[in-house]
């Protein structure tokens, strides 16, 4: 018998009235409810309103790219972080950030509204600086991995010596007549120190503190911390061991 999404995330008690960004794997949530990619993605966003009344649902459309192409269109650049970010991206392409690299779907339309300085990842005035203050909900769905990039704004805030500031120049066309230069600053990982994330150790560290919130609902773990919350563990890890979030190298 198909699921409806709202009985998979019924029971996570995410707060209400807050902005929720979501990453999340489609294929098994597809199965269960026995629908299309594309209904899939609508109807775990129809959901989560329904459930959590947020101030709008946000989901990464990541352009990685951006670095090498120097060419990013907020209508048209596909996302490259997955199904469902590429679904959410063709249901609501006009509500797009014109972030070149961290763009978000904003399904409710309001960030805009908000002075976001979309010429730089993770600064004063960056919209993970603006999730922060917000305390925005990062919710993940049926990934093997834990995924929250608000980390980066936190090793940023504790300026951690494995990344530097760097600059890409491009082209971010906003629709098919207005277009514009950009010097981006990106905070980026030094590759001659080739620092991975331990992603296993973080998830283990915040589910031993009591901060990240899991739950199962047919196989599937579903968890969510909120920003705040992810930035004072995080930070606490941090200034006992600097590269806590990193895997040890050898030597």
């Amino acid at each position: 018998m198909p699921l409806k999404a709202k009985d998979i995330f019924k029971e996570i008690n995410i707060p209400k009235g807050r902005i929720i960004v979501v990453h999340a794997r489609l294929s098994n949530l597809k199965e269960l409810m026995k629908v299309d990619y594309t209904e899939a993605a609508r109807a775990i966003i129809d959901s989560i309103y329904e459930l959590y009344q947020p101030k709008t649902i946000l989901v990464p459309t990541f352009t990685y790219s951006f670095t090498k192409s120097g060419i990013y269109h907020r209508l048209f650049s596909k996302s490259e972080v997955g199904r469902f970010s590429e679904e959410v991206r063709n249901i609501y392409s006009q509500y797009r950030t014109p972030d070149p690299i961290f763009s978000f779907v904003d399904t409710n339309n309001i960030i805009h509204k908000n002075n976001i300085d979309y010429r730089t990842a993770f600064d004063k005035g960056s919209l993970f600086e603006f999730l922060d203050k917000e305390d925005c909900i990062v919710l993940n769905a049926d990934l093997d991995t834990i995924t929250q990039t608000q980390i980066h704004y936190v090793e940023k805030v504790n300026q951690v010596d494995y990344r530097y500031e760097k600059v890409f120049t491009g082209v971010v066309y906003h629709d098919q007549s207005r277009w514009e230069y950009i010097n981006y600053k990106y905070y980026v990982r030094d590759l001659l120190l080739d620092p991975k994330m331990d992603y296993k150790k973080r998830e283990q560290y915040l589910i031993e503190s009591g901060d990240l919130q899991i739950f199962y609902n047919n196989d599937l773990k579903i968890s969510w911390i909120s920003a705040k919350t992810l930035k004072d563990a995080i930070t606490k890890a941090l200034k006992e061991d600097p590269h806590f979030l990193i895997i040890k190298q050898d030597g």
